[in-house]
């Protein structure tokens, strides 16, 4: 079905819960890009993250890996947002608002799917395969943010607060 960063992708593979098409690209890519990047997060933007979002604390008895499990999606949130600017910041574009993420930058992620197409990165070896994942990116989108109020500067849940 596809190949991204040297592993094949097979049809059985997207059709178990969460393992879509999209993601199983994706999810390598940008990994590959925050790393290139020297993107990383700190206990303390996750702590901040957290508190900005009023989740409560951790239930008394819960082991450290179960602890280290629910911070991983306040970590992960914050990732994005890094990688959000830092793909905005490189290759501009729309940017639209959407309930995970605030201030995606999908005219950026355009950019930097077909440049990593180009270079090999990846490969969806169907044409309607390949449209259908493309399709996100460069379909007419209804939650446009205004250029002028894209702003990078600060993290959305510092602005939220």
């Amino acid at each position: 079905m596809a190949k991204v960063l040297g592993q094949t992708i097979y049809r059985d593979d997207t059709t178990k819960p969460a393992r879509d098409l999209d993601g199983q690209i994706l999810g390598p890519l940008l990994q590959r890009f925050a790393e290139q990047e020297r993107l990383s997060v700190t206990d303390a933007e996750v702590a901040e993250l957290e508190t900005a979002l009023k989740l409560p604390p951790s239930p008394p008895g819960l082991s450290e890996s179960d602890k280290a499990m629910l911070r991983q999606l306040p970590r992960e949130m914050v990732l994005q947002w890094k990688i959000s600017k830092a793909l905005y910041q490189r290759y501009g574009g729309e940017v639209i608002f959407q309930q995970a993420n605030p201030m995606e930058p999908v005219g950026a992620m355009r950019r930097f799917l077909e440049e990593q197409e180009k270079a090999g990165a990846f490969e969806i070896y169907n044409a309607e395969d390949r449209k259908r994942f493309f399709e996100y990116f460069v379909r007419p989108q209804i939650m446009v943010v205004p250029k002028e109020r894209v702003n990078y500067d600060v993290p959305w849940w510092r602005k939220a607060n």
